[in-house]
């Protein structure tokens, strides 16, 4: 675990304002495989802690230990915002898991009703299947 690790799951940006402004790389994994940004996500969800990790040169389509990009958790979690955001980045909206699961796939899962639709409009592949063989 690195420091940024310790610095996006803060109650604060301040730890992280610092530890980037002494060029600490947004780079390197804690024990679950999850580069700072993916655990900016699962823990804060809040774009002010994406932002700065994206801007330090965070890998926006980093993954976790399940291959999850950070985009399949904000579709998951219903927060549209944050999906908004990782896609004008350049995430990935196609970028299958370690079962082959899209981001679309997590929105319906979670029974959203409106994101697999603004999924599919930002450009979400439905025949894309998953290593079962199951589409959206």
């Amino acid at each position: 675990m690195t420091p940024l690790h310790y610095a996006v799951k803060a109650p604060t940006l301040t730890g992280l304002s610092i530890l980037l402004k002494h060029e600490a790389l947004a780079i390197g994994m804690n024990n679950w495989n999850q580069g700072p940004l993916n655990t900016a996500l699962y823990t804060q969800n809040d774009q002010a802690y994406i932002s700065p990790l994206l801007d330090a040169g965070a890998d926006i389509n980093e993954r976790d230990c399940g291959g999850c990009s950070v985009l399949a958790p904000a579709t998951f979690m219903n927060n549209v915002r944050t999906a908004h955001y990782l896609l004008s980045r350049g995430a990935d909206i196609n970028c299958q898991d370690g079962d082959g699961a899209t981001a679309l796939k997590y929105s319906i899962w979670n029974k959203s009703h409106d994101r697999p639709s603004l999924l599919l409009e930002l450009g979400a592949d439905l025949s894309l299947a998953n290593y079962q063989g199951e589409t959206a």
